[in-house]
């Protein structure tokens, strides 16, 4: 039968011992006493009902059971450093993914040097622009496909709860579109 009530600890004590091959020096490195340290080896090898480690008389080695779930264990950890680093390295701007919704107009008259000074500064943050009409962007950001929208045109909050509106610049620009006509 299955546990979901997984003692973590446990596995970190497995690990360190596994990963140093001596009890003395994982309570060294935990600041634990020894006898906590196999106390806590024991308590796993019961709920497993397997013998994790020979002991030695200059410290231990892992038994064919041992090595295995050291194998998982190791990936486990592993993914753990991993998860965190990214999630310190997304919060300091190190990395990360910035979905922008703006009609083109905006972004290519407006915001596109901002975008590249901004890339040039965080160069592993993955910028996307999305564009579209001001009725798109909103659905897109309530649904979480970009991180925020830049627009000129009027949006209600009252209609899109939920959404914070804040004024960037105040700009007053004329968009023309001239079109020939040839019988002239």
């Amino acid at each position: 039968m299955y546990r979901s009530n997984i003692n973590l600890n446990l596995y970190k004590t497995f690990y360190d011992v596994a990963k140093l091959g001596s009890i003395s020096k994982a309570a060294e490195k935990s600041y634990t006493s020894q006898p906590a340290i196999s106390k806590s080896i024991k308590k796993l090898e019961d709920e497993l009902k397997t013998k994790l480690f020979i002991r030695k008389l200059n410290g231990v080695e892992l038994t064919e059971k041992g090595k295995e779930l050291f194998y998982y264990v190791e990936k486990s950890y592993h993914n753990l450093v991993l998860a965190e680093r990214n999630i310190l390295e997304n919060d300091n701007l190190e990395r990360g993914k910035l979905a922008i919704g703006m009609p083109s107009n905006i972004g290519s008259f407006l915001l596109f040097d901002k975008i590249v000074a901004f890339h040039k500064k965080y160069p592993n943050i993955e910028i996307t622009i999305i564009t579209g009409g001001t009725h798109t962007l909103i659905d897109l950001l309530n649904s979480h496909e970009v991180d925020f929208v830049i627009d000129t045109s009027p949006i209600d909050v009252k209609l899109n709860k939920g959404i914070t509106v804040t004024k960037l610049k105040e700009v007053k620009y004329i968009f023309m579109c001239c079109v020939l006509d040839w019988w002239c």
